[in-house]
């Protein structure tokens, strides 16, 4: 499935944060988790991030609706 995150390859090494969002930095690059039901046990993983062009469609890649919540 596609996340709003902007594709940064070390987001989780170079932040102390649980859940890091990358900074916009205008790449267009955004994360993808998991993948579809053609792809390897490996690659469906959700722990699986990989990324892409924000503007890339494909039969194999979702999208899941969700919203910020307060803390």
């Amino acid at each position: 499935e596609w996340c709003y995150d902007e594709f940064v390859s070390d987001a989780y090494t170079s932040s102390g944060d649980v859940d890091p969002v990358a900074p916009e930095s205008g790449s267009g690059s955004r994360v993808n988790r998991g993948g579809g039901f053609s792809f390897s046990a490996v690659l469906a993983r959700v722990a699986y991030r990989s990324n892409g062009s924000a503007d890339n469609a494909g039969n194999g890649m979702g999208v899941r609706p969700a919203r910020a919540v307060e803390r």
